[in-house]
């Protein structure tokens, strides 16, 4: 049995269960009473009746009841600390959950008093938990718990013993759940998070009921009078005093200490400097809201802090320069206002909807005492360095460091609290975890703990019956992305297993090329590829017109959701050092337009195809190891790029005659094929840590005769479907394929060839027979030998 006693007979147990009983009906009931007993006095009174005042003392007693019931039973709070030798669980265990309990309370007792309190109902339904499976498990070895939920109290610093911790307590601790939290993908120490989100939360509802006041007279009086700054500027600092911010958990305490520090100075001009998402307004936020407490910003007390808004501004039109000199003027005036300028590049002419101040900023900065906040991302404080070093010099950088992801995990949890609010929805910890993982993999563009919380936001609109799930962000991110996330469901398995089938139904042969890149995506769907690096890497080596890049068509187009899914790089654009920048330039959202880079993000879920890569500079190839190797690129600006969900296909022509003179000589590719990568790497064409790099090196045979007729069919298929439109079809005789076969075939280029002869000698016909009128709509043409012909 627990060390801790338990006076089942206190005081407190009494009240509270006082209370229970009472419920959410005994204030009405007590205020209708003293209603009844005062109207009966004033009626008493009326007809001049001494018994008007004993309704009257009446009224008094059940006033006084009420009060106690308000002051005292409502708020019932813990009488013991948690560290005294001498306390007893009563003392500790929260009102509303002693209450209820019964004694003796083993851990299925326990457990079912605390599950039916908000507090141990949050941590299940975060955890995904059934309550009553639970239960089963924990009545099969009924324990004594407590000495464990009193421990689990003092590990994290929570006060009082209530649902939560007792629910988490017994989830850690009970033999047997171990199972049943793996089977909802987590462990002990996601349980741990749950219970300190719901500790956070619980205490910011009684922060929001003891909202406290801030300021008053003196406050008031020292405000200026800011007509024009409060039509084009928002008061942050009333909006915290409104509530209508909620705080976060700081995440970067010592950079709001720093801001304090250098608004309290001579220069009071700083620019937070991250990335989207990192925080930077939040800090402004809770800057105003350490001002408006005073307690640890004495040197700003008073102090408003205004956000211009950019929008407002540009609509002054050809007047805006004036105007934001008089809001200089003014908010210098009232010697108390803070500027906030948010993305503060709008203000110096970046970006979509700026408008260049930075002359009308410059003077003020240098010399006004007036304290300007500016945020901006890193990319864009290079550029303000660059184009004007005097302003950039006059502006005091402060750097937003990326959170942990134990921070960021905190963070959007809390952050959860606010989504879910308003639809009722409920998110669970596997969402959070969730969200966290595939915005770290997918959004590359903001950093958290901003693109973490946009994802739970997105994910609020795939619930599972009012519940943001795991699936919930997988979805989020498929339709954003593009990218197969969640598990495969029965017609893409079908489409898997027989993968190969459709890619054949686009192009001929190369089956062993085929088959090794159907494998790659067999593993990546059933999760037992590694996931630090692309779904799969070749090196595709054979001649030119055999079917490399046709294979990386036809796998865009039969798995990936179209032939726009490929990126296509013709490596012989980079023979220069120098092309490596080009390469790695961010793209779009830059000033540097599209690129590898911006393709990738753009379309992560895609492939990769490297044309023709013997061409390119060493550099370049050298950029390759780390993409195969890691799965990303690292842009001109220093931020990573992903290719974890791409296929990536080289392609090359190197080796193509010796390949060809050993199929020609009637030998086999796998009889030759590591003799082929040793020439490679004998004759320097490729490093041999580039060769190792991929997943397979597979070589390509010259199509032929028999199978340029397959090509010749396929080419023909695509011939109907543009002609699908007027409902004409055409088909060839066997003469027909003998013909075009004949005249299109060339050992050393391939199908190519082909394509043009089909071209001129099918199409052409057509054509001038559409125009002719010989061939109307709906219409069924054979062509035969006789009538392909081919200009000279």
């Amino acid at each position: 049995m627990s060390q801790m006693n338990y006076n089942r007979s206190g005081r407190r147990i009494k009240q509270a269960r006082l209370r229970r009983r009472l419920g959410s009906w005994g204030a009405p009931v007590l205020w209708g009473v003293i209603i009844v007993l005062v109207t009966a006095w004033l009626f008493a009174l009326q007809q001049g009746s001494q018994l008007g005042w004993t309704a009257l003392g009446l009224a008094l007693l059940v006033l006084m009841a009420q009060l106690w019931n308000r002051w005292q039973l409502r708020n019932l709070p813990t009488t013991g600390s948690l560290d005294s030798p001498a306390v007893t669980l009563d003392q500790l265990i929260e009102a509303q959950l002693l209450s209820q309990l019964p004694w003796p309370a083993t851990s299925d007792v326990a457990f079912t008093s605390a599950a039916s309190t908000w507090e141990g109902s949050f941590i299940l339904l975060r955890l995904g938990l059934p309550k009553d499976i639970t239960l089963q498990i924990l009545q099969q070895n009924p324990y004594d718990p407590w000495d464990q939920v009193v421990a689990t109290a003092k590990q994290y610093n929570i006060s009082e013993i209530d649902g939560a911790v007792v629910v988490a307590a017994i989830l850690i601790n009970a033999p047997g759940l171990d199972a049943a939290l793996q089977a909802v993908k987590l462990g002990k120490e996601d349980v741990i998070a749950v219970l300190q989100w719901q500790h956070r939360l619980k205490l910011q509802l009684k922060a929001l009921e003891n909202r406290p006041v801030f300021g008053g007279v003196g406050r008031d009086w020292a405000s200026g009078y800011t007509p024009l700054l409060n039509q084009y500027a928002q008061n942050l600092s009333q909006q915290v005093e409104s509530g209508a911010y909620r705080h976060l958990p700081q995440i970067h305490e010592p950079v709001v200490d720093q801001l304090v520090e250098l608004l309290s100075g001579n220069r009071a001009n700083v620019a937070l400097i991250g990335d989207a998402g990192a925080g930077k307004t939040a800090l402004v936020y809770s800057l105003a809201e350490r001002i408006l407490k005073g307690d640890r910003a004495k040197s700003l007390q008073y102090n408003y802090i205004l956000k211009l808004n950019a929008s407002l501004l540009l609509s002054a039109g050809g007047q805006i320069e004036e105007v934001v000199m008089r809001l200089l003027a003014e908010a210098a005036h009232a010697r108390n206002i803070i500027l906030f300028l948010d993305e503060a590049q709008l203000f110096f002419g970046s970006g979509t909807g700026a408008v260049d101040l930075s002359q009308v900023l410059l003077p003020v900065l240098q010399q006004s005492p007036l304290k300007i906040i500016m945020t901006m991302a890193p990319s864009d404080w290079q550029h303000l360095s660059a184009a004007s070093a005097g302003l950039a010099a006059s502006i005091q950088r402060v750097t937003v460091p990326a959170p942990s992801p134990e921070d960021s995990l905190q963070v959007m949890a809390d952050a959860a609290n606010s989504i879910e609010a308003a639809p009722n929805l409920v998110t669970t910890y596997q969402a959070i975890k969730e969200a966290y993982s595939l915005a770290d993999r997918y959004l590359p563009e903001s950093a958290f703990p901003g693109k973490g919380i946009s994802l739970i936001e997105s994910a609020s609109h795939y619930t599972q019956q009012g519940f943001i799930t795991q699936t919930s962000v997988q979805q989020a991110v498929e339709t954003m992305t593009g990218a197969k996330i969640t598990a495969a469901e029965t017609p893409e398995k079908q489409q898997l297993l027989n993968l190969e089938d459709e890619i054949h139904k686009r192009m001929v042969n190369q089956s062993r090329a085929v088959t090794v890149v159907s494998d790659a995506l067999r593993r990546a769907r059933a999760g037992v590829r590694n996931q630090n690096r692309p779904v799969g890497s070749f090196l595709f080596l054979g001649p030119t017109g055999v079917g490399k890049t046709e294979l990386a068509r036809a796998l865009a187009d039969v798995y990936f959701g179209g032939q726009n899914q490929i990126i296509r790089v013709d490596m012989s654009e980079y023979q220069q050092p120098k092309d490596t920048d080009r390469l790695l330039a961010p793209g779009a959202g830059s000033r540097t337009g599209s690129s590898l880079i911006g393709d990738i993000r753009h379309q992560p879920f895609s492939v990769v195809l490297f044309d023709e890569i013997e061409k390119a500079h060493p550099d370049v190839l050298n950029l390759l190891l780390q993409l195969l190797d890691e799965g990303r690129l690292t842009d001109t600006q220093g931020r990573e790029a992903s290719f974890k969900d791409a296929i990536i296909i080289s392609t090359s022509n190197a080796a193509a005659d010796v390949i060809r003179q050993k199929i020609e000589a009637g030998q086999e590719l796998v009889e030759f094929e590591d003799e082929i990568v040793s020439g490679l790497i004998e004759s320097h064409q490729f490093r041999p840590e580039l060769l190792n790099r991929f997943d397979e090196i597979v070589l390509f045979r010259p199509l032929n005769k028999a199978e340029l007729r397959q090509v010749v069919e396929l080419m023909l298929r695509g011939v109907n479907a543009t002609l699908a439109a007027q409902k004409i079809s055409v088909s060839l005789t066997a003469a027909a394929i003998d013909w075009l076969v004949d005249r299109g075939y060339d050992p050393r280029l391939g199908a190519r060839p082909m394509r043009r002869m089909v071209q001129r000698a099918v199409e052409n016909t057509i054509a001038q027979r559409i125009l002719s009128g010989q061939i109307q709509p709906g219409a069924s043409v054979t062509l035969d030998a006789a009538d392909l012909h081919v200009a000279d």
